[in-house]
């Protein structure tokens, strides 16, 4: 039995929504790696309350106003989830590292911290974070400091002229993460 590009058509018009909502969500929210296993499971399975809300308020209506209205559904849902996400996550941070795939991106991420950085060549310098890479994006992950210092023999001297600092992951050999700003 060949398949008509009517069935393939309403086949994606039914799981093409699920897939926004999810990639709306993953964007805007909870931002880690998926397989494409999991893309696809988790896209069925958000298709089928977006096609029951969908079908329900489209009755009758034409096609491309059932899509619309799924994509509708699918985008704003997906908006919905991450701000219900971003609120429990910053209420219960637990939840986020579990989800979450390096401890690079669990202990950086969240907020803007002071970090002592020890490169690899013994160099050590404290930065406010400003810029981090996450983990989803790349896998060469970087950070950007700024007020940046270098501290030799326990004390902290301003770099004069440097806005911020670029470091490389591979470049470093531990962060310490500081509670407090330094003090002089």
């Amino acid at each position: 039995m060949l398949v008509s590009a009517q069935q393939v058509a309403e086949t994606l018009a039914l799981l093409v929504p699920g897939f926004v909502l999810v990639k709306v969500f993953y964007f805007l929210g909870l931002q880690t790696k998926r397989s494409d296993a999991q893309w696809v499971i988790w896209s069925i399975l958000a298709s089928a309350p977006i096609a029951a809300a969908t079908s329900y308020l489209t009755n009758g209506m034409g096609s491309l106003t059932t899509l619309t209205v799924s994509l509708l559904f699918a985008v704003t849902g997906g908006v919905v989830l991450s701000l219900a996400w971003g609120q429990l996550a910053a209420g219960r941070p637990d939840l986020l590292a579990r989800e979450l795939i390096r401890s690079w991106d669990v202990v950086l991420s969240p907020r803007q911290r002071w970090l002592q950085i020890e490169l690899l060549d013994g160099r050590v310098f404290l930065g406010k974070q400003e810029n981090i890479a996450l983990s989803v994006d790349t896998d060469d992950l970087d950070m950007y400091l700024i007020e940046t210092h270098q501290v030799t023999n326990g004390t902290f001297e301003a770099i004069q002229g440097v806005e911020g600092m670029l470091v490389r992951r591979a470049d470093i050999r531990f962060i310490a993460v500081l509670n407090d700003p330094p003090t002089p």
